[in-house]
C-alpha cells in the first residue's frame, strides 16, 4: 500500500498497535491519570482537566464493542474532495467503544449487514479514491 495516501493521517496510522498488528490503529492521547482521549487533543484531560505535560501521544487498536448504529439511506452521496469517490447510500455509521475506552464514531465497511449493539468489531482500511488515486480511509469491520 505504498502508493496509497491517508485520507486523515492526523486521526490514524496504517501500523497497528501491538494488540493488534495486523489492524490500523487510531491515534489519541493519555492522560497520566489514565484516561484516554480521541481524538488527539492537548487542552486538557476531559477526566481530571490536566493539560500540557500530562497528556501523551498514544496509537489505540481501534478494537471495541459496537454501542450504536444508523443505517444511512438518503444522502445527498458528495465526495470530501476530488480525488475521492462520493459515499454511496445505504452505508452504516457505528458508535464503538474502543477497547481503551474512547467512545468513536465511523463508517462500517460496505457490505456488513445488519448488526446489534454488543457486536464486535476492528479497524479496516477501505479505498476511497477515485480516478486510479489510491487514498485509504479508516473503516470498522466485524471482528472475525
Amino acid at each position: 500500500m505504498s502508493d496509497a495516501r491517508l485520507h486523515k493521517p492526523r486521526l490514524y496510522r496504517l501500523e497497528g498497535t501491538d494488540a493488534l498488528p495486523h489492524h490500523p490503529a487510531l491515534l489519541g492521547t493519555r492522560c497520566e491519570c489514565g484516561y484516554a482521549h480521541f481524538p488527539p487533543q492537548n487542552y486538557g484531560c476531559e477526566q481530571c482537566g490536566r493539560y500540557g505535560d500530562a497528556l501523551t501521544d498514544i496509537a489505540l487498536s481501534g478494537r471495541g464493542t459496537l454501542t450504536s448504529v444508523a443505517t444511512v439511506h438518503i444522502h445527498s452521496g458528495f465526495a470530501t474532495d476530488a480525488d475521492t469517490i462520493p459515499i454511496m447510500v445505504p452505508f452504516t455509521i457505528a458508535t464503538v467503544e474502543l477497547d481503551e475506552g474512547p467512545r468513536v464514531r465511523g463508517l462500517l465497511v460496505e457490505g456488513t449487514g445488519a448488526v446489534r449493539p454488543g457486536t464486535m468489531v476492528v479497524t479496516s482500511m477501505a479505498d476511497i479514491g477515485a480516478g486510479g488515486t489510491r487514498i485509504l480511509d479508516l473503516r470498522f469491520a466485524l471482528e472475525s
